[in-house]
């Protein structure tokens, strides 16, 4: 993971996502974030032909990511970006795994799935501290037919970069932040 840390970072992300060869992102983010800390916003406008999905607060479920993968096969989207607290990230990258590999989730769930290297580029902003999620190759999905965390991990899973700016932890409630 290339990992850029620092005040104003995420004004890097349309150069990150130029860099990289993507024209068009779908990005995951947490439902109202772009309306509490203004940068989002403002990185979410330097972003020509961006595709927003938004999640509910919460666990990500096996269904919002399989809705995730949907949007993104759909849109056509050549890199994917998650901006939030893990369950975004998490969101995210199960989604591009899902669209990229085929589903449904949970086959990869189930173990003994090989992982393809992704065939496009993911960067995670993480507006909270502490989950590790936009560094870690891991995802915690819900899966609701059994109420059990559904968890994958792989290399593969990672993001190919981290824009980490403290910035965007302000607006937020600071047990959040």
């Amino acid at each position: 993971v290339k990992i850029r840390f620092g005040e104003g970072v995420a004004a890097d992300l349309a150069e990150v996502l130029a860099d990289a060869g993507a024209a068009a992102a779908l990005v995951v983010l947490d439902e109202g974030l772009a309306g509490l800390v203004p940068r989002v916003a403002d990185a979410l406008a330097a972003i020509s032909g961006a595709t927003t999905f938004e999640k509910a607060p919460g666990e990500p479920t096996v269904a919002l990511v399989e809705q995730a993968a949907e949007a993104l096969a759909r849109a056509g989207c050549d890199a994917v970006v998650a901006i939030g607290g893990g369950s975004a990230m998490d969101t995210a990258k199960a989604a591009r795994l899902v669209a990229g590999q085929g589903g449904p989730y949970l086959r990869f769930a189930g173990g003994g799935e090989t992982y393809e290297p992704p065939k496009i580029p993911l960067v995670c902003m993480p507006t909270t501290a502490g989950t590790g999620s936009e560094v870690s190759g891991g995802a915690v999905i819900t899966d609701e037919a059994t109420h059990r965390k559904a968890g994958i991990a792989s290399p593969h899973l990672r993001a190919q970069h981290a824009l980490v700016d403290p910035a965007l932890t302000w607006g937020l409630p600071p047990a959040i932040t």
